[in-house]
């Protein structure tokens, strides 16, 4: 395989996989509103987050990418200061990982 041929066997795979690393940062999210943010929630949910913004700008992605950047800038502050975030905070942040879910749903269908 010459190297043209695996960046795009590896954008393909990395598509595809996206809804199943979106739909972890969902649940990472979703259990933190239960139970709040606690330090190994907040980071694994910050780190999730980071991680995607870097991967997808990486496969050029960038609706992705810029999604997951405002969710990244939306906790980081509540990352730092290790408080939860406000309710109002909460409610972009469920509004911002919907859009990424549907987001990554529709690159996933657009890649078969």
């Amino acid at each position: 395989m010459n190297p043209l041929e695996k960046i795009k066997y590896l954008t393909i795979k990395y598509k595809k996989e996206l809804p199943q690393k979106i739909s972890l940062i969902k649940s990472v999210f979703n259990v933190s509103l239960e139970k709040g943010f606690t330090d190994k929630e907040f980071i694994s949910f910050y780190r999730s987050i980071h991680n995607i913004v870097g991967s997808a700008a990486t496969f050029e992605i960038n609706e992705i990418s810029n999604t997951a950047k405002l969710i990244e800038t939306e906790i980081y502050p509540y990352y730092k200061s290790k408080t939860n975030p406000s309710i109002e905070d909460l409610e972009k942040l469920k509004e911002l990982i919907l859009k990424l879910t549907v987001i990554s749903n529709k690159i996933e269908q657009d890649s078969i």
